[in-house]
């Protein structure tokens, strides 16, 4: 059980086994045998705390046995996992994490792993992978491993792009073997082409974002959504984020060409490595002040006798307010919070691109590189003649112009036995680029790395997630408040297994201080007598309460709405001072005399009487 009742005077008490704090009572709040303070039953008498038996099948009822009941969880990490448990702690959504600056962070880090020559306005880039901890774990072969290919792939820009065996080889030669012939490379073609400079990313890090945040992350089933929001548990948090190894995990199996496949967007943990953030710090703790919606009322089962109910006046036992700074405090979040994690992107199988591909997925590594180019490029209109001749152009580009759509590029060249790229869009042409880098990292204009086979694996340490401390606590709070149903049923949502079998209750009005009789409606939960770990089903025939024994529908003296009480759910009648007969049949289909007497000086001190006879079955 995650919560008990206790009993605290004349009332019942809601206790949170976990937390440091009695709710009604005052006092430190039990942790051992919790589950041993239960409601004495059935008329059982102590003092004038239950539904006392007057003589044999005669009740004595208090109308006001309940009273608002305070409720405060104080939790570390071990109470919170304590109290909701590993099921429950997955249901409830901590945060919603905008990944934008987490994957620039990521991207950066993967781009700098083998130092930041690449920014030079020079043709060779000077890689070295043992500049940092990243760029090591290649190993020793690192100038053919798909890691630093990646590498050198997100560094390209037109001053080192390596154009060996891509459709711009020719052009790029004609350019820059003729210096004499030219007053420009062709790293100022392909950057005028762009619209960038030089030593500009040809693909920037803001559009390799938002390819990773459509195509890898949101096509993932437990992230679905387009902005990339990265989905949070309790659990997660918790346990440092290490879960978020399996949840962002692959789902099948390679290829991944199966509806609902993904190759995943962490690695689960192996012996190698394990997945884990500093978050929460160990000091970490969490208070939350809580209202219970739990109200207790004394009542009869007509067969068997009185006893006690809880029902729940609101849409959940608990109410909270997230919103409140007061109400909800949380300390020991990490100011600038960090994530090691382990990621790998697949190629789609047997050609890396994805252009006229069918087995193309929107997370391979093809894709990714030729939607971010997309991105980039899409509206990009550009054109330059760089040989002309009698006002014909013998060498330039075309983007976009003469009546082609944005981004769709010509290569013009009128010189003898130079190709250029056939007419096509920029986004088709640079992820043809971008692949022949990727099989080819070691820029010799042969292929180390097979088409599809290419599946970089990246350990990444220390990534800032990219959110503040104070602002993490800021998105919990509507994130929680929206749960607000959710988790007081996680708490709370058990309180019914305590319930008596009650046929009908005594209650004031609400909020006026008439008592009423009620009859219990399908809210009212009870453990089923032959399965109490389920709620029994609500099998009245003729809920309410009758003048006649024959429980004809004119003598109906109940109602479900009455003039100044809130509830409209249940069949009730006022009680008014003095004796009074009432007939009610109960869900075994016996009919019921109720001889009710109400003293003029009703209220704590002084209860009301009512004597049930059984009249047996109706007809």
């Amino acid at each position: 059980m995650r919560f008990f009742l206790r009993r605290c005077g004349q009332f019942w008490s809601v206790v949170i086994i976990v937390a440091e704090s009695t709710m009604g009572c005052g006092g430190a709040v039990p942790t051992e045998n919790a589950d041993h303070e239960l409601p004495a039953r059935h008329g059982e008498v102590e003092g004038d705390e239950v539904s006392a038996i007057a003589a044999p099948n005669r009740y004595l009822l208090f109308p006001d046995v309940s009273s608002e009941v305070p409720v405060t969880l104080d939790l570390d990490k071990q109470k919170a996992l304590s109290l909701f448990g590993p099921v429950f702690s997955q249901r409830i959504r901590l945060l919603e994490v905008e990944s934008t600056t987490l994957l620039e962070n990521v991207v950066t880090t993967i781009r700098d792993a083998c130092g930041t020559s690449w920014k030079n306005d020079a043709n060779d880039p000077g890689y070295d992978c043992q500049k940092t901890a990243l760029g090591r774990s290649f190993g020793s072969n690192w100038r053919s491993s798909p890691e630093f290919a990646l590498v050198r792939l997100l560094g390209t820009t037109p001053a080192n792009v390596d154009l060996a065996g891509t459709s711009l080889e020719d052009f790029a030669k004609l350019v820059d073997r003729n210096p004499g012939t030219f007053r420009f490379d062709f790293a100022e073609v392909l950057a005028g082409a762009l619209g960038i400079r030089r030593t500009d990313a040809i693909v920037p890090i803001s559009a390799i974002v938002g390819s990773l945040q459509r195509n890898l992350l949101a096509t993932h089933p437990s992230v679905m959504n387009e902005r990339g929001l990265l989905p949070v548990s309790l659990h997660d948090a918790l346990l440092d984020l290490a879960p978020l190894a399996n949840k962002f995990g692959p789902v099948g199996r390679a290829p991944y060409l199966n509806g609902g496949e993904h190759p995943g967007i962490l690695l689960p943990d192996d012996s190698g490595f394990r997945t884990k953030s500093n978050v929460l710090r160990p000091n970490f703790r969490m208070r939350v002040e809580a209202r219970s919606n739990l109200y207790r009322v004394q009542g009869i089962e007509f067969s068997s006798g009185a006893g006690d109910m809880f029902l729940v006046l609101g849409k959940a036992p608990l109410s909270f307010d997230f919103t409140d700074g007061k109400a909800f405090t949380v300390e020991g979040i990490e100011d600038d919070p960090t994530i090691d994690m382990r990621l790998a992107i697949e190629e789609a199988p047997a050609s890396g691109s994805c252009a006229g591909n069918p087995h193309c997925r929107p997370f391979f590594m093809g894709n990714i590189v030729r939607e971010a180019a997309k991105s980039a490029y899409g509206k990009r209109v550009y054109q330059r003649c760089h040989v002309g001749f009698n006002g014909l152009c013998l060498v330039g580009v075309d983007i976009g112009k003469q009546g082609s759509m944005p981004g769709f590029a010509t290569f013009t060249n009128d010189l003898e036995s130079i190709m250029v790229p056939s007419p096509q869009f920029l986004w088709d042409l640079l992820e043809d680029v971008a692949l022949v880098q990727l099989h080819d990292p070691t820029g010799d204009g042969v292929a180390d790395i097979a088409p599809g086979k290419a599946r970089p694996v990246l350990a990444l340490r220390g990534i800032p997630i990219g959110v503040r401390g104070a602002e993490l606590v800021r998105q919990m709070r509507p994130v929680l408040q929206s749960q607000e149903e959710t988790i007081a049923d996680i708490i709370a949502g058990n309180y019914w297994q305590e319930n008596d079998d009650l046929d009908v209750f005594v209650m004031q009005g609400l909020p006026t201080d008439e008592p009423y009789l009620f009859f219990v409606a399908p809210s009212d939960v009870r453990p089923d007598p032959e399965n109490p770990g389920q709620p029994k089903p609500y099998s009245y025939m003729r809920p309410g309460f009758f003048s006649r024994a024959d429980l004809t529908e004119s003598s109906r003296v109940s109602r479900t709405s009455i003039p100044g009480v809130d509830d409209t759910e249940h069949e009730k009648v006022l009680l008014t001072k003095g004796s009074r007969v009432l007939y009610a049949q109960d869900d075994g289909g016996d009919v019921y005399e109720l001889s009710i007497f109400v003293p003029e000086d009703l209220g704590q001190t002084f209860p009301l009487e009512i004597a049930v006879k059984n009249l047996g079955r109706s007809d």
